[in-house]
């Protein structure tokens, strides 16, 4: 965030409110929502949290060199301003924070492109990156701080000389992309695809869908819409949008791929508009789709072919998203930020095909697949099934539809299958099982954090 007078920051939330003569003019520097991170001249929003509340942390704030502490009105009391700092109490001290960031990004002209889907958001924002920074000054969504309060602190980013700001949107209920448009103000737009994610919440495929579809109802007349032309669901939802470039593997397309190949590491190769060769660094065909999406647009935005084929390229597995790590003659693949049935299937796919590069065996290590309410039971005996019919021969289990699992596994035909009630126990087991040659897939939602698994695995020295 560019340094802002305090008395023009109190403006930008909405809030009518006078900090105090002796601040008024002071400068803001950053914005803060933790006090681990906070830096001197910090403004520090007390937000509340399931596990935790923000003004539990304002004297440490203020001992940091805070500025001021945004407060809720009605714990104001309990606060006393200081010579280090200002207290400025509001209604809803998040509510505020969005409004600062929505009327911050007003006062630039920067375009926005907004990236939601069901899976592939993260990759997709970061492809999309770094094939525009060889042209751009660009803003991204740091990881995946994709809800209601990171992307408020995304929009903060954007300074005077940016040029493009790639924002992420996550969501798992109605409204919350509509909000989150709200906030940024997006002009360009960008569905990854549709598929069975948070069903506990939203009920149907269909209505995942609709929820999406939010982020291109957002957009203004003239703004434009990054069509995925494979996703007849995505299809059916940019109808709305005047301006679209559609991106393909299957169909008529703007933006045209070809599948060339997976090479032995599971990483694909494709061709972009019939002209260059792209060979991309993480596992799984399904990345090209990603890549596509992030070649759409930096051809949108003139950026030659050669350069987009090289940041691809050049693009490597994020955090806990299909990273592959090699253990005592055992490949490891780590894609356990999130799981759910078209993320799980596409991940065996992966996993199938690296098995058939060595001579050891296909093993999954399966968490639950969370929020997908009605259905739950019955897509984890479906996946069970598709991890047999991927090649699988050893399944271990965590997880609350661990025996969901191991049904559909064994009715495929699946012979070993543990199941587990901790993952200390699960890791123990795997280091003494895995045989060189080996490959394992490790994934799970992201409130099984299975990457405990891969990081117990590598405290332990092998004989």
């Amino acid at each position: 965030m560019k340094s802002l007078p305090l008395k023009k920051f109190i403006r930008l939330t909405g809030e009518k409110i006078n900090p105090g003569a002796p601040f008024r003019d002071k400068i803001v520097g950053s914005i803060s929502i933790d006090t681990r991170t906070l830096k001197a001249g910090a403004v520090y929003f007390a937000l509340r949290g399931e596990l935790f509340d923000g003004h539990t942390f304002i004297p440490q704030a203020m001992a940091k060199g805070a500025l001021a502490c945004v407060v809720r009105k009605d714990r104001q009391g309990e606060f006393l301003s200081g010579r280090q700092g200002s207290i400025i109490g509001v209604d809803d001290p998040l509510f505020s924070l969005q409004q600062l960031a929505g009327n911050y990004r007003a006062m630039f002209a920067v375009p926005v492109l907004a990236i939601t889907g069901t899976n592939g958001k993260t990759t997709t924002k970061e492809m999309i990156a770094s094939v525009l920074a060889q042209k751009y000054k660009i803003v991204k969504t740091p990881g995946n701080l994709n809800n209601h309060i990171g992307l408020p602190l995304s929009l903060l980013q954007i300074e005077d000389d940016t040029e493009i700001a790639v924002i992420e949107m996550g969501t798992n209920h109605f409204g919350e992309i509509e909000r989150l448009c709200e906030i940024a103000r997006p002009d360009h737009g960008l569905i990854t695809n549709i598929g069975a994610g948070h069903l506990e919440f939203f009920g149907s495929v269909d209505d995942v869908a609709g929820a999406k579809a939010e982020l291109f109802k957002s957009l203004p007349e003239d703004g434009l819409a990054f069509v995925n032309a494979d996703d007849s669901r995505i299809m059916a939802a940019a109808k709305i949008v005047r301006q679209q470039i559609r991106y393909s593997l299957h169909h008529d397309a703007e933006v045209r791929g070809e599948f060339l190949s997976l090479n032995p590491e599971g990483c694909a190769g494709f061709r972009l508009q019939n002209q260059v060769e792209v060979q991309l660094q993480v596992p799984g065909e399904h990345q090209i789709s990603n890549a596509l999406a992030a070649a759409a647009v930096g051809i949108y935005w003139h950026i030659p072919l050669n350069d987009i084929a090289t940041a691809l390229e050049n693009h490597r597995s994020f955090s806990k998203r299909m990273e592959k790590h090699e253990w005592h003659g055992a490949a490891i693949l780590l894609d356990a930020y999130n799981s759910n049935p078209d993320s799980l299937r596409a991940a065996l796919a992966t996993l199938s095909h690296l098995i058939r590069t060595r001579q050891g065996r296909a093993v999954a290590v399966l968490g639950d697949m969370l929020e997908l309410g009605e259905v739950s039971e019955a897509a984890h005996e479906k996946a069970g099934q598709e991890a047999a019919e991927a090649g699988v021969t050893l399944l271990l289990l965590y997880g609350d539809f661990a025996a969901a699992f191991e049904r559909g596994f064994t009715r495929a035909g699946g012979k070993q299958v543990r199941v587990y009630s901790d993952k200390s126990t699960l890791a123990g087991d795997l280091q003494t099982l895995l045989q060189n040659g080996d490959v394992v897939l490790i994934k799970g939602s992201r409130g099984m954090a299975m990457e405990t698994i891969w990081q117990e695995l590598q405290t332990v020295t092998r004989q």
